[in-house]
């Protein structure tokens, strides 16, 4: 791939991964529309690594904190959320991989879930607000809440669905705020996407080089600044408006794909 690939490719994997849009639905609009080739195990691995160290980069303290035992109630709820996420993927494996290169089906996933986006997010905000989320201040999710956002997480693994739009989704529906919402899957994400690359060289391996250049290089590290752009603009922007925007995003990406495919 050429250096210009690589930084489309790490641009939409910086920040589709944050933004509650949809990596898959965006990178099926380039493979259609521009007739690039599939992604390598390699690179998809480096894209992946970018976005991850933006999660860590720019949560530090945060992380900081987990370690240092000063957010114990977070640091349970995002082990056991990740535990139950790691469990169902692992068992659901063959199923993911007979979901994947499937357009239609993330149009039409791109359209549910922004619709139940909109609608959760309306309803959060006609009702009392929890004092859950992430920081000292708020309450940590109880252990079945936890579980709820770690299985909320597994259905990202259908193309079009976005991992932290549907925690996003899940999280507004326990009536955390807009913001707490957005941090807590931005930190539930984290482990999610270590695994995703150790998953890849599991399940790829076989006979499949690695290689690991510049232009590979470059993807990851766009996929890195890009990542830590869309973190500070998604947790900007609730702060003034509402997720529906990105679910009328979500419907006119779905139909401009199925556009696109007749």
């Amino acid at each position: 791939m050429t250096l210009f690939m690589m930084v489309v490719l790490g641009l939409i994997q910086g920040f589709t991964e944050f933004l509650p849009v949809s990596s898959s639905g965006h990178f099926v609009i380039t493979t259609a529309v521009l007739h690039w080739p599939d992604i390598s195990a390699g690179l998809e691995i480096a894209l992946h690594l970018g976005t991850l160290l933006a999660v860590i980069v720019y949560f530090w303290s945060d992380w900081v904190d987990l370690v240092r035992g000063k957010l114990n109630g977070l640091k349970w709820s995002l082990f056991w959320a990740t535990l139950v996420t790691a469990a169902v993927a692992y068992f659901t494996g063959p199923l993911r991989t007979n979901l994947d290169h499937r357009p239609i089906l993330t149009a039409y996933m791109l359209i549910i879930f922004g619709i139940l986006l909109w609608l959760v997010d309306w309803r959060a905000r006609q009702l009392p607000k929890r004092t859950l989320g992430t920081t000292a201040e708020c309450k940590a999710p109880s252990f079945g809440q936890s579980l709820y956002l770690g299985l909320a997480q597994v259905v990202a693994l259908i193309p079009g669905v976005s991992r932290s739009g549907i925690v996003i989704t899940a999280a507004r529906g326990l009536r955390m705020n807009k913001e707490e919402a957005a941090r807590y899957a931005f930190l539930l994400s984290a482990p999610a996407i270590a695994l995703t690359p150790i998953a890849q060289l599991l399940d790829r391996t076989g006979g499949e080089s690695f290689v690991i250049n510049g232009p590979v290089i470059l993807g990851a590290v766009v996929a890195f600044v890009s990542g830590m752009v869309a973190i500070s603009f998604l947790l900007g922007l609730v702060r003034k408006m509402s997720y529906g925007w990105f679910a009328l995003y979500r419907v006119a990406l779905a139909v401009f794909i199925i556009y696109l495919l007749k």
